[in-house]
């Protein structure tokens, strides 16, 4: 509903062009998180928020929005399964001890998560971060509201 009519006849390629790529992305990302368990809503809001967070502020950093964003999924993923981070992401076709470095601190990725989490704690907003961080916010929370009416948290 929220790409216009519904079209009958809509081919994959049509549907992917009317989406945009970003928007399948994001969309395949939050039903792979939706089939992967059961979370509780606080658990899942701060994960997408903090996902956002990273695409809105992944820019400065040299990181694209895409990238940026499912680098705050996925250094959230520990919180979500309570399980290390390294178990969580095993067996996944991403390159782990970058991600786990960038939690760790270390470049572009870690000076980003460094941003994002001071962000989430409510950290007073520099003139040049409030305007991303409410970006961020809104599409956390429409995000959300789609899992939500699903019926993906628990």
């Amino acid at each position: 509903m929220a790409y216009g009519p519904p079209v009958r006849s809509l081919t994959l390629p049509d549907a992917i062009a009317r989406l945009g790529l970003r928007a399948l992305k994001r969309w395949l990302q939050l039903m792979l998180l939706a089939d992967a368990g059961t979370f509780s809503e606080v658990k899942l809001r701060w994960a997408l928020e903090r996902a956002c967070l990273a695409a809105a502020l992944g820019p400065w950093e040299g990181l694209g929005a895409d990238e940026a964003y499912l680098l705050g999924l996925l250094s959230s993923a520990d919180t979500l399964f309570n399980r290390p981070l390294a178990a969580v992401l095993a067996g996944l076709p991403l390159e782990i001890d970058a991600i786990l470095a960038a939690r760790a601190g270390q470049g572009p990725g870690g000076a980003l998560l460094a941003t994002v989490s001071r962000l989430q704690q409510a950290a007073p907003l520099r003139p040049e971060e409030q305007a991303a961080y409410g970006a961020g916010c809104a599409e956390a929370d429409a995000l959300y509201q789609v899992l939500k009416a699903e019926g993906a948290p628990r």
